[in-house]
């Protein structure tokens, strides 16, 4: 498939998408003059077909991205020849400004040039608008999904700092991460990332004059571990400040932290460290037809058989058992797990006893057909 061709079909899709993302802000722009079930319904409806474009938006993303890259290395070659043409066009009128040509002469040798410089120009006007219109929709297909907290496909654009460059010696940076070894609510050790914030309104060295950066080194050492706590080294050696601060630290996942001027850090969960997921899922029953249900996931369970007391039954599929299988949540994450079912239960084609679910996988259960989704 040609650059066009992919572009075309990006477009379509693009479209498409913004349509129902338009739907679903219009909805919430009347969710104060409908009931909170309908609008809901229509939201979610709408979610779930932005959701199904842009699984086939993202695989294009990576296509476009490789295409731009190839223009603008054509554009690059382009550039270069036309910049060497150039200076063989002011090589030959110095050599006619000093008489070492004459205007014949000149015209004869600079024709050739001209022509190859005249025919660069308009390729590389070319290639502008080819790598424009690329830049254009993928720009708009970031921002569409960025405002969905959609996944975007795109490459991550490399890190501007330097290599050997300190968390700390970036001006305009007031955070950075610091990995610790934390023991977990389950009593493992586990390494977390901590938000460390700039403590130099708190802190100061005392090697430090007042317009110095602030320096902090951050230790952990699975060995200095005890239950509950990890050691952090502030950098100030075998002196300590005579008054002990206090300092909020953020882990990733939200645990809270209190960190005092004797290096420990004495780490409690937060009341939501165990709290069921946030993110949504659904189940779909024959996606896309007149026939579709959908089935959202509420707690931390489905199941799913032949039976009357599962929370999806399946009447008319002898293939399936009474309780067939169960698809479960563990945190942030989703399983489906077989329940020993007499025909199996098939992930993407596939026969499974236990599987994670990513979302956008097709379930097959005896000849019933549903889709997996997970809304972010």
């Amino acid at each position: 498939m040609s650059t066009e061709e992919i572009l075309q079909e990006f477009t379509g899709h693009l479209d498409r998408y913004e349509k129902h993302r338009s739907y679903i802000a219009k909805a919430r722009q009347k969710a104060d003059k409908f009931s909170p079930e309908v609008v809901e319904k229509v939201i979610l409806d709408h979610e779930i077909k932005s959701s199904t474009i842009a699984d086939d938006i993202i695989p294009l993303v990576p296509r476009l991205e490789s295409a731009m890259t190839e223009l603008e290395d054509k554009h690059a070659g382009v550039s270069t020849s036309k910049d060497e043409a150039d200076k063989r066009l002011e090589e030959l009128q110095l050599r006619l400004e000093i008489e070492e040509l004459d205007q014949e002469e000149f015209g004869e040798a600079s024709a050739a040039t001209q022509n190859e410089i005249q025919e660069a120009e308009e390729t590389l006007e070319l290639l502008d608008q080819q790598i424009g219109a690329l830049i254009e929709v993928l720009d708009k297909w970031s921002s569409l999904a960025d405002a969905a907290g959609q996944e975007t496909g795109r490459t991550a654009p490399p890190s501007s700092e330097e290599p050997g460059e300190s968390f700390m010696e970036s001006a305009d940076m007031v955070s950075d991460k610091a990995q610790v070894v934390v023991e977990d609510i389950d009593g493992s050790h586990v390494s977390r990332s901590v938000q460390v914030e700039d403590l130099s309104s708190v802190l100061e060295h005392p090697s430090q004059g007042p317009d110095e950066e602030p320096v902090m080194a951050i230790e952990a050492d699975e060995a200095e571990i005890g239950p509950g706590e990890a050691s952090i080294d502030m950098g100030f050696g075998d002196s300590q400040p005579q008054d002990a601060a206090e300092i909020d630290l953020q882990l990733s996942a939200d645990s809270e932290v209190e960190v005092e001027a004797e290096g420990e850090v004495d780490i409690s969960p937060a009341e939501d460290e165990v709290a069921i997921g946030t993110r949504r899922a659904l189940l779909l029953y024959q996606e896309g037809t007149a026939e579709e249900q959908i089935y959202p996931f509420t707690g931390e369970l489905i199941t799913i058989g032949r039976g009357r007391d599962n929370d999806v039954q399946i009447k008319n599929d002898s293939k399936v058992s009474r309780y067939h299988c169960r698809v479960f949540r563990n945190g942030d994450d989703f399983f489906i797990e077989d329940n020993k079912s007499s025909n199996g239960t098939l992930v993407n084609g596939e026969l499974i006893d236990e599987r994670r679910l990513f979302g956008g996988e097709e379930i097959i259960i005896g000849e019933t057909f549903f889709r997996f989704r997970i809304m972010e």
